[in-house]
């Protein structure tokens, strides 16, 4: 597929900007995986350049973390942390497998997902006040891009171990044609992060960094499997908010 095709189809998926479309012929969502990584770096610079629109106007380090955590979920339409609260509400208030997956299923916000959804946002908010409190615009940028890069390279990897929980909806369309496709995909996003994270931490750090969130990851796919045996669309958006705020976790321990 033509790597443009790839990153325009990855961009509709997961960001909210009204895209041309690509053409007629139908694009798998698993074949444009290598570009999520690359779309990861235009959400997280998105992210940072908020950040500091908010400081440049006179607003104090928390309020203009809300700036841009609020503008960031409007880029996304928030479909990771949808998916992140299903999960909460799933796999805390079900007790059966397809008990479970019904619940994800369902539309309905429960109390799980909320408290998540809270707890989530404002580790977010904290996260992106202490950086700006402590580090120079240009640091904070290549930070969160390379979060923002290497968590949407997890949630790739994250797919491709597990097996589809479902045989509909977007569960069945998101395993890739060949663990080389997503190896290729967790690749660009090492080399995103690590290329981003070289220009403010050191090399034992950033070890340090990768580690953690990969840790994160396998936990996520752990229980995953454990629950419903498989991925679905939600555990794959959960995978990426939980890998992402545990890389800007690891960032902040180590800077």
């Amino acid at each position: 597929m033509n790597p443009v095709t790839q990153l325009l189809e990855a961009a509709r998926f997961l960001t909210r900007i009204p895209l041309p479309q690509t053409g007629r012929e139908r694009v798998e969502l698993s074949d444009t995986f290598l570009m999520f990584p690359v779309v990861g770096i235009f959400i997280g610079a998105f992210s940072a350049v908020t950040l500091w629109l908010g400081l440049s106007v006179g607003l104090p380090p928390f309020l203009a973390a809300v700036v841009a955590v609020g503008a960031t979920v409007l880029l996304t339409g928030g479909l990771h942390e949808d998916g992140l609260a299903d999960i909460a509400d799933g796999f805390g208030g079900g007790h059966s497998r397809d008990e479970k997956l019904r619940i994800m299923r369902d539309s309905h916000l429960g109390s799980y997902g909320v408290l998540c959804l809270v707890l989530m946002l404002a580790a977010r908010l904290g996260v992106f006040a202490n950086l700006i409190d402590r580090l120079p615009p240009l640091s904070v940028v290549y930070l969160l891009i390379a979060s923002a890069a290497l968590s949407r390279g997890m949630m790739v990897g994250l797919v491709t171990i597990l097996p589809p929980a479902r045989h509909d909806g977007l569960s069945a369309s998101l395993r890739p044609a060949t663990p080389l496709f997503a190896m290729a995909a967790y690749a660009v996003a090492l080399v995103i992060a690590v290329m981003f994270l070289l220009a403010v931490v050191s090399g034992l750090n950033i070890a340090v960094i990768i580690s953690t969130t990969l840790i994160a990851t396998i936990i996520v796919a752990a229980l995953a499997f454990r629950q419903i045996g498989g991925h679905t669309g939600d555990v794959a958006g959960a995978g990426q908010q939980l890998s992402e705020i545990t890389c800007l976790f690891a960032i902040v321990a180590v800077v």
